[in-house]
């Protein structure tokens, strides 16, 4: 069969086995699978169904859209103050990231029907009712979620975004914020996908600042993420995170410097290398699964999941606690 393929095709095929025997993400039977299904879904009625198979389709190619959520929240002072103010990111910063993990992907998953899925999301709310959140951080987090999903999937991506997988993104958002505290009740969200990029672009104009914070928060992720590599590897690797974003304001103004030109150009040859990848089998990634398991190895509670500003109850549980969520959970983990 291969042999009837042209020679970039069996090169392309060949690297991406050699890479998903490696890192341990196998190439699903029928890539084009997750498509046939949603060209069967209403993107307005399914919206999350449709969603949820549009970011496992790219898996790979959007791997950095969570780190890159991170460092727009730390780029915009308004936000990063309250992020300095909770400790979370400092004091506890694996734990915040594996609850952000498990909480999305409950939403996601499952949507906002009884269960895990609605669960999650009053978690979520308890926690944004601790903080003086402005209604317009609501909406720019929610329109960036779904603005730099399809960035991530059109720049990297294996195959062309369709247009109903781009009014599902914007759907999901909107419904969301509607079971969301602060959401559209308070202010109101964009109707298209060109609208909410043109409010994202106006929003960052008008709020992204250096402040000291933002860059005591980028650092302290920045070195979690070099933690377990080699000294000699940390300049490339720094180079490589900062490279393949939508945004180079979001390393500016939390105090780093750009990369050069060319170390920006290998990188994002090096992201779509990674992006081959796709489309990957749907669940947790390893690196995700790895970390739920340090974090939680005998499973967690929704409900002590994330910040609690009076308390700190952990989400661990003990392995014979009947109210435990186990660590069988599987789906795409978008940014926020």
């Amino acid at each position: 069969m291969s042999d009837t393929l042209p020679r970039g095709s069996r090169v392309s095929r060949k690297v991406r086995n050699v890479l998903g025997k490696a890192l341990g993400a196998p190439a699903l039977e029928d890539k084009h699978s997750r498509l046939k299904q949603i060209e069967k879904l209403d993107p307005v009625d399914d919206c999350v169904e449709v969603y949820r198979l549009f970011v496992d389709d790219f898996k790979a190619s959007s791997a950095f859209a969570v780190t890159g959520g991170l460092f727009v929240t730390f780029a915009v002072p308004r936000i990063s103050r309250i992020l300095t103010q909770s400790r979370q990111f400092e004091d506890e910063l694996q734990k915040r990231l594996v609850d952000t993990v498990l909480l999305d992907h409950h939403i996601h998953d499952k949507g906002f029907v009884p269960g895990l899925g609605r669960d999650s999301m009053r978690r979520v709310n308890e926690m944004h009712r601790q903080y003086d959140i402005h209604p317009e951080d609501y909406v720019f987090i929610g329109c960036w979620e779904a603005v730099s999903y399809i960035w991530y999937a059109e720049n990297y991506g294996w195959r062309p975004v369709t247009e109903k997988e781009k009014l599902a993104a914007v759907t999901f958002v909107k419904l969301r914020a509607r079971h969301m505290y602060g959401g559209e009740k308070k202010m109101p969200y964009p109707e298209t996908l060109e609208a909410m990029e043109t409010f994202c672009a106006d929003y960052l104009d008008a709020q992204i600042a250096y402040e000291p914070q933002n860059k005591r928060l980028g650092a302290t992720l920045l070195d979690y993420v070099l933690k377990d590599y080699p000294k000699i590897l940390h300049r490339p690797i720094q180079a490589f995170f900062f490279s393949v974003g939508p945004d180079d304001r979001l390393i500016t103004n939390c105090g780093f410097d750009l990369p050069s030109p060319r170390a920006k150009k290998i990188s994002r040859k090096l992201m779509r290398l990674y992006a081959k990848l796709d489309p990957m089998p749907g669940g947790l990634t390893a690196l995700a699964q790895d970390l739920v398991a340090k974090e939680y190895p005998d499973g967690y509670q929704v409900d002590l999941l994330g910040t609690h500003v009076n308390a700190c109850p952990r989400a661990r549980m003990s392995a014979d606690d009947k109210s435990t969520v186990s660590m069988a959970p599987a789906a795409s983990v978008p940014a926020q």
